[in-house]
């Protein structure tokens, strides 16, 4: 896919760069029960975040890191692989993501972010699920030792 993020001219960044370019390619394939996925992606002019951003640190916050934080001349890399497994009414995943950042860094840091991640579902019936997901972030928003860990158990019905 291609994503571009524009900007107003107004407000307290109008000095800085107005547009995000992001570029990403993904694949996946099913080995039956097993299946594996991949991504690969740029970003340039700053960066376009998804989701997690209320939970946030405030030292990332206040250093620009928010749903579009635009940085003339940043580049960011980002890398992941994965898999899952199903068998029956259980499915396991988990997956790896490395993210670097050259040029202008947003956060004033260009450490090498990696987001380590596991999740598990179990379908109690056509159209409701127990989920769960965890997963370890380091050197989050590309700050040196700052790392950040989250976990989340729901129930989803479809109806």
């Amino acid at each position: 896919t291609y994503d571009r993020a524009m900007r107003p001219d107004s407000g307290p960044e109008s000095r800085r760069h107005k547009t995000i370019h992001g570029y990403f390619l993904g694949a996946a394939y099913n080995f039956d029960p097993i299946a594996i996925y991949g991504q690969f992606g740029q970003q340039f002019g700053g960066m376009m975040s998804t989701k997690g951003l209320q939970f946030t640190p405030p030292m990332v916050r206040a250093q620009q890191m928010r749903d579009f934080s635009y940085a003339r001349g940043s580049r960011f890399d980002s890398a992941m692989v994965g898999a899952s497994h199903e068998a029956g009414p259980h499915r396991y995943m988990a997956s790896w993501q490395n993210m670097n950042t050259l040029g202008r860094a947003i956060t004033g840091d260009t450490a090498q972010m990696h987001v380590f991640s596991v999740a598990y579902r179990y379908t109690l019936s056509k159209r409701t699920e127990l989920r769960a997901y965890a997963y370890v972030a380091r050197n989050y928003g590309f700050i040196r030792a700052l790392n950040a860990r989250t976990a989340s158990l729901g129930v989803r019905h479809r109806f």
